[in-house]
Order: structure tokens, then C-alpha cells, then sequence
């Protein structure tokens, strides 16, 4: 599985600093033409999504204006709409998505996002989790799925404290010389000795960073 990048100069907590957080319009666009699709008015029966069959007929073409058709399976006797199985299957805020769909690539916290949206954290944490699910039914490979970062903290870096011993649980604190592009600082949880990220870590995490905004 594609590994989700993600970038330790950026705080997980914003606290009232304006940081740019770049989205992804790769991962919007690729969405946004599937969520049309799942939108479509179109009456023509598609393959049932239950059992693939085609031997599906319109039931009924739903309430304008935004009513989607809902359909008929002949050889299961299920019936379903384009959004059954989709992360529009319950989502009924559809009023929401066009700003939603920008801060699903964007490395920013579920609390920041809800603000942004004014909607609750647990509503958006459900969404993310439906989108990050339907996106894995669209591309099993996990490539588009691992480009999601809204919600998402990097993982630490191989760290040890020096007074004693711990490997496992550290805090993140900011920044050696206080600057988003230096050295990320963490706190062992045990003794509270303060730790630095370590040489190895930041020279590739910048030289990633670096190829990224290449791209």
C-alpha cells in the first residue's frame, strides 16, 4: 500500500497561526468526478451494486430538484440509487462538499476542519472515514486513499530520551529555533526531558518536502 505523506513541520494544532495548507487537486478533481456520477439524474439503468447483474430497470426517478432514479435488480430483488455503497450513501449535508472536498489532501486537524466547515468534530471525523473507505473501494491499490491527510498526525521519528530510555511515548513541542523549517523538538512523556528530531529524520523529511513541491 501507497504510504500517506506527511509532513512534522507542520503543527498538529494551528493555535491561531495562519499556515498555509496545500491541497491536493488531483485528489479533489478525482472525487469530484466520481461524486457527479453518484449525483447524476441520469433515468439509465446501471449494473445492479449488489450482485453486478444488469438486469436492472428504473423504479422511480426521484423528487426534482434534487431527487437521484432509483432502480430495480430483476435477478436479486434488490433495489438501490447510484449513492448506495458510496460516502454519499448517508451524507446529507451535500451542501458542504465543495468545501469539504479541498481539506481532505490538506494536513490540518479535525478540530480546524469542523471550524472551518461549522460542522461538529465527530460529523467531520465520519465523513473522512467514509470518504477514506470509499475511496479504497475506487482504487484498491490505496494510491488515491493515501493522498487523504485531513485528520492525520505523522509519525514520530525513531527517538530515544536520553535521561530514561523511552522510545515509545514522546510529545511534539514546537521547534528548536522556533522556525517551521527547522528541527521539530519532542518531550518525553516519562521524565519530560526535551529530545530533537533526529539528523537523519529532517534531512529527509526536507529533501521529501522538496521533491514534493517540485512536483
Amino acid at each position: 500500500m501507497p504510504r500517506r505523506q506527511l509532513d512534522h513541520a507542520l503543527p498538529i494544532l494551528d493555535r491561531g497561526q495562519d499556515i498555509p495548507r496545500h491541497e491536493d487537486p488531483a485528489l479533489t478533481a478525482f472525487l469530484q468526478r466520481h461524486i457527479d456520477e453518484v449525483l447524476s439524474k441520469d433515468p439509465t439503468p446501471p449494473p445492479c451494486h449488489h450482485c453486478g447483474s444488469h438486469q436492472v430497470v428504473l423504479r422511480y426517478r426521484g423528487r426534482p430538484p434534487n431527487g437521484i432514479p432509483y432502480f430495480n435488480c430483476r435477478h436479486c430483488g434488490k433495489g438501490f440509487n447510484r449513492r448506495t455503497g458510496t460516502a454519499l450513501q448517508s451524507f446529507l449535508r451535500c451542501d458542504k462538499l465543495e468545501a469539504f472536498l479541498p481539506l481532505l489532501s490538506q494536513q490540518r486537524s479535525i478540530a480546524n476542519a469542523s471550524e472551518r466547515l461549522g460542522v461538529s468534530h465527530r460529523m467531520l471525523s465520519r465523513w473522512v472515514r467514509a470518504f477514506r473507505q470509499w475511496l479504497l473501494r475506487l482504487d484498491p491499490s490505496g494510491e488515491w486513499e493515501a493522498k487523504v491527510k485531513l485528520g492525520m498526525r505523522p509519525e514520530l521519528p525513531a527517538l530515544k530520551c536520553p535521561r530514561c530510555g523511552n522510545h515509545e511515548h514522546f510529545f511534539r513541542m514546537g521547534f528548536v529555533d522556533g522556525r517551521h523549517q527547522g528541527k521539530r523538538m519532542f518531550q518525553c512523556k516519562a521524565c519530560r526531558r526535551c529530545v530533537s528530531e533526529p539528523d537523519e529524520h529532517f534531512r529527509m523529511r526536507i529533501a521529501s518536502r522538496a521533491g514534493a513541491t517540485e512536483k
